[in-house]
This record gives C-alpha cells, structure tokens and sequence, in this order.
C-alpha cells in the first residue's frame, strides 16, 4: 500500500506547487502547527484524511469530481496490483 501513498503524495505536492504554496503555509490553513503532516503526505508516508482532502480542495482549488476520479482510479490500481500479486505467489 506504500506505493498508493506515493502516488497520492505525488499528486498533492503538484497540486501545492501548481498553486505556489509552501507545506508550512499549506498546514497553517489545515490548522496544523507543522508542516510535517503535510511533508508525509506528500513523501508517501502516509494519506491525508478525508476531512483534510476535502480541504485541499478548496485550498488548492481543485475539482471535487476531478479528486474522487484520481482516488478511485489510484484504489482501482492498487487493488488489480495486489490481486496479481495474489495470484503469482499462489501459482508458484
């Protein structure tokens, strides 16, 4: 699941820089008092919750249905890759 982390810390440091905010200004407006939470996401350490993607989107001016696209399409990838996974480890 790494890898899906990745990809959505790819896809958010774009975004952030697209729009010329720094990860410490990007937290202040979260409410975080570091931006630390924001580096991790962005390094692939881990997600963002729903309730900050939701505000990402606004601070980032993003399309909802564009965001909810890139998630069910990185979801979907993951989980074909896990089951092709599943499925050579079972033949071998």
């Amino acid at each position: 699941m790494l890898l899906q982390h990745k990809n959505i810390g790819n896809y958010l440091k774009k975004k952030r820089t697209l729009k010329k905010l720094t990860q410490s200004e990007v937290a202040h407006q979260l409410g975080y008092k570091s931006a630390q939470f924001i580096s991790n996401w962005e390094r692939g350490l881990c997600s963002p919750p729903l309730e900050a993607i939701s505000m990402l989107i606004d601070i980032y001016g993003l399309s909802k249905t564009e965001v909810v696209e890139f998630l069910i399409e990185e979801n979907k990838r993951v989980i074909k890759e896990g089951l092709d996974r599943h499925r050579k480890t079972k033949k071998a």
